[in-house]
């Protein structure tokens, strides 16, 4: 979507709501059309904090996205809620509730919807409420169903954070000696694995944002998948 037209989609879906369309479809494309600002500013500033303003469309997609999730569970459309669920969840690490995150993607981790970014996505919020083994192991399956340089740094700094130098030693003497697989569309050459390993010992998540800007949260990547073909 273009986004000189965003205030004007905004604006349609706002109203139509008010008139009293029901249909979950247009609560989930009201909060996609309010998260496009969000997400251009995060991909291009991972690691600062939203404005008031973002912030605020935040919290307005989550409750869209919240009251979309019990109506298709009402309907009994359990593949699209579970979609939807996935796109709360990026909400709730954006507002800061990471428990509400992980309460959101430990199931569907457990379940046949599982995809590597839910797992990073998991191990993310773990790192933020500090269950770094939670998060190793949520870092060890996405990296068995997809990995690339952002996710295997992810993986080495949180076994830092954890104490487990002498795991992330054993981890990259695998990878070899040189560099660690890259991402699909790399900006620059990936950091060493030794250079990650014999770096300072991380004690917060900051740091680590820049290491996976790509990886952070997969922004509206189910959106509409399957429940725009229903109504």
């Amino acid at each position: 979507m273009r986004a000189e037209k965003l205030p004007e989609a905004e604006a349609a879906l706002r109203r139509a709501l008010e008139l009293g369309d029901k249909r979950p479809e247009s609560r989930i494309l009201l909060a996609e059309v309010l998260f496009v600002p969000v997400r251009q500013y995060h991909s291009m500033h991972p690691a600062e904090s939203l404005a008031p303003g973002l912030k605020a469309r935040v919290d307005d997609a989550a409750s869209y996205l919240e009251s979309a999730v019990r109506t298709l569970r009402e309907q009994g459309r359990v593949r699209p809620a579970t979609d939807c669920e996935s796109n709360l969840a990026v909400m709730r690490g954006l507002q800061g509730r990471f428990r509400e995150l992980i309460q959101l993607l430990e199931p569907i981790a457990e379940s046949a919807e599982a995809t590597a970014n839910g797992y990073r996505n998991l191990a993310l919020a773990y790192v933020h409420v500090n269950e770094l083994t939670k998060a190793t192991r949520a870092l060890e399956r996405a990296m068995r169903m997809e990995s690339d340089s952002n996710t295997e740094l992810m993986y080495v700094q949180v076994l830092k954070m954890a104490g487990e130098g002498d795991r992330a030693l054993e981890f990259c003497s695998q990878k070899g000696p040189t560099r660690m697989r890259r991402p699909s569309r790399p900006s620059k050459p990936a950091p060493s694995c030794a250079t990650a390993v014999l770096g300072p010992r991380l004690r917060s998540i900051g740091p680590l944002l820049s290491l996976i800007t790509k990886t952070r949260f997969s922004f509206f990547s189910m959106l509409g998948r399957e429940s725009t073909r229903r109504t």
